[in-house]
């Protein structure tokens, strides 16, 4: 069974993997708490992870109206102007 870690920082993972570097480690991202966190994990630091799922997001943000409605109208504004 692998079991993937939600919501780590950075550091934690720097730290876990010096404290741990021949242990595996997964982690899960939520698309819905996006910070610079996530983006650090998937980017500059994603060889320090064994395994990453990235969640849609869906559950927090409708845990969230109002993060949801901005969600939205951002992703129509970038990806449907002129369209009518």
């Amino acid at each position: 069974m692998k079991i993937f870690h939600s919501d780590m920082t950075t550091d934690a993972v720097v730290k876990y993997k010096q404290l741990h570097p021949n242990k595996l480690l997964h982690g899960l991202i939520s698309y819905g708490r996006r910070d610079s966190h996530h983006r650090n994990l998937m980017l500059s630091h994603r060889n320090m992870l064994d395994g990453l799922i990235m969640d849609s997001g869906t559950y927090t943000l409708n845990q969230n109206p109002k993060k949801l409605f901005n969600v939205i109208t951002k992703h129509q504004s970038r990806h449907f102007r002129g369209v009518e």
